[in-house]
Order: C-alpha cells, then structure tokens, then sequence
C-alpha cells in the first residue's frame, strides 16, 4: 500500500492518524465544496483508486463527508463535508478522543465549521 500515515493530532494520549491521501482530500473540499469520484480522482493522478475509495469509506464512516445525489445523473454521488450538526449526529459511533480530533481539524480547515 502506498499511502503514508501521518500523525494528524495526539490527545488525552490517544494517536489518531489519518491516511495522507485523506488529509489531501479534506484539503482539496476545501478549494471545490462538493466533488464526485471521478473529480477526486483526477486531483490525485498518482494515487491508486483503492487508496481514494478507502479513504473515502473511512472518511463516510467517521461521519465527517456525506454523499449526495446526483439528480442529473443518479449513477454518480457527490461527496462534501459534513456539516456540524451532521456530524455531531453521526458521532455516536465516535470515540470522545475521536470526535475532538475531527473537529480540530475540520475546524483548522473550515473557518465556519
């Protein structure tokens, strides 16, 4: 596999990582605010597909980006970070060291959110 980790964040003594091309990937919501596969995959041209969908499964399951419908195409989702209350709804599955290491960065990211 080659994606790296990199540490994103240490706290109450937890180590929480996200992958790299995740991180770029909450970077790049930053540029464009919704964005479908084939979009994100164009942004990282030396990123293998299986690295971009387990990034984007991961970053689903944590609650911290949403899929939408395509209405003019429904074979296709659009992707977009959540928003707070999203998130704070989906946070139960979430540790409480998890939940603060996605709103610090999400926070770092997004000056609304």
């Amino acid at each position: 596999m080659n994606i790296i980790s990199i540490n994103r964040s240490f706290l109450g003594g937890f180590l929480f990582k996200l992958t790299q091309i995740a991180d770029e990937l909450l970077r790049l919501f930053k540029v464009k605010k919704s964005l479908t596969q084939t979009e994100i995959t164009k942004s990282f041209p030396n990123a293998e597909l299986k690295d971009i969908k387990y990034a984007l499964r991961r970053l689903r399951e944590k609650g911290v980006i949403k899929r939408l419908p395509n209405l003019k195409d429904m074979r296709r989702v659009y992707y977009q970070v959540a928003t707070r209350d999203e998130f704070i709804k989906s946070s139960n599955i979430l540790t409480n060291e998890e939940i603060s290491f996605f709103q610090e960065i999400l926070g770092d990211l997004f000056d609304n959110w």
